[in-house]
């Protein structure tokens, strides 16, 4: 999802069961979840405007960021032949790609990090991260595009692990995405089995809040990114699940409006699922779409997040430059 420790596995039988339980009172808990429309665009029109709605998007935040975590816009001295816009993990923020987007940006491309809403936070036990709806992160994937919008001619889109899910939110509605990158994203958790996904979705929201530690053994004193949470609510789950199903629903039943797309799982993921990833881009072939998977080995035994630098025994001098390959050149 975004920065926890892979060998404390959480369990979550009884939040299954009770969702379980609810849904048989309920067929419409089946349902497959319908996403938000993003809104009508409304692009920044030049590079001042889309650093000032970077500002205020932080600004509004309801508690206080840390420095690296804010929106990052870096634009090329001209308007750019590439744009990527980058999309980080759930209990991360912009700062998991301190070290892709400036290597984005040396390669050409003009590069906006966007933070999630309820991300970002001096405290990293927030109080408000159970706030965070899919329309709330539909805002976000909006103002993202509209920030790029000054920034290059033809768009990219990033995102890892629930990042992942919001590339191809975005490129499943919006045409002006020529290229989606989704890397180990969290279409599906592994915590949760496939069956229980949409009933848990639906009724996570009323179930007791309860924080799930990223290291229940270490806790606040959890080794990896001094940026990111040390856990997160049941809700979070919730919403990435809903987010998840929603994407791959959508492209089952409407034809994407972006043009490409590219997946790319991790065989040794002890997090997300990596079946629901593999048929995204199976429906978008379906669909006439270019779709490319590429996948990790196990044997290479990579933890989930693979993207932060700061994550422990991280290799980013071997797994970047396949990223990099696979995202493409800026010209």
């Amino acid at each position: 999802m975004g920065g926890g420790a892979d060998k404390h596995p959480i369990r979550w039988g009884r939040w299954v069961a009770r969702a379980g339980v609810a849904a048989a009172l309920g067929g419409a808990t089946w349902l497959p979840p319908t996403l938000p429309l993003l809104r009508t665009p409304r692009p920044a029109q030049d590079v001042a405007e889309a650093l000032a709605r970077a500002a205020a998007w932080d600004a509004a935040s309801s508690q206080p960021l840390l420095e690296v975590c804010h929106t990052r816009v870096l634009p090329q001295p001209a308007r750019a032949r590439r744009v990527a816009v980058l999309f980080h993990g759930y209990t991360n923020c912009p700062h998991q790609f301190q070290a892709l987007a400036p290597r984005l940006h040396a390669a050409g491309y003009a590069v906006v990090a966007m933070r999630l809403p309820y991300h970002g936070q001096v405290n990293r036990h927030p109080v408000d991260l159970h706030r965070m709806t899919a329309r709330r992160v539909a805002e976000a994937i909006a103002e993202a595009l509209d920030l790029a919008h000054p920034l290059g001619e033809r768009l990219t889109v990033i995102g890892f692990s629930f990042g992942g899910v919001m590339a191809g939110w975005a490129a499943q509605q919006r045409g002006e995405v020529e290229h989606a990158v989704l890397i180990a994203p969290a279409l599906g958790l592994l915590k949760v089995s496939p069956w229980a996904r949409r009933p848990f979705a639906r009724l996570a929201p009323y179930l007791p809040r309860h924080w799930h530690w990223w290291d229940p053994v270490r806790r606040e004193q959890k080794i990896g990114p001094p940026h990111s949470y040390w856990g997160y609510p049941t809700q979070g789950a919730a919403v990435i699940l809903r987010c998840g199903e929603g994407v791959l629903a959508a492209a089952r039943h409407q034809s994407p409006q972006g043009q490409r797309l590219t997946v790319v799982v991790n065989a040794a993921d002890t997090v997300v699922d990596n079946r629901p990833a593999q048929a995204l881009a199976e429906v978008w072939q379906k669909h006439g779409r270019a779709a490319h998977v590429h996948t990790f080995p196990a044997e290479e035994q990579l933890m989930h997040d693979l993207m932060d630098p700061l994550q422990p025994n991280q290799p980013i001098a071997r797994t970047y430059p396949v990223l990099e390959a696979l995202i493409g050149p800026a010209e």
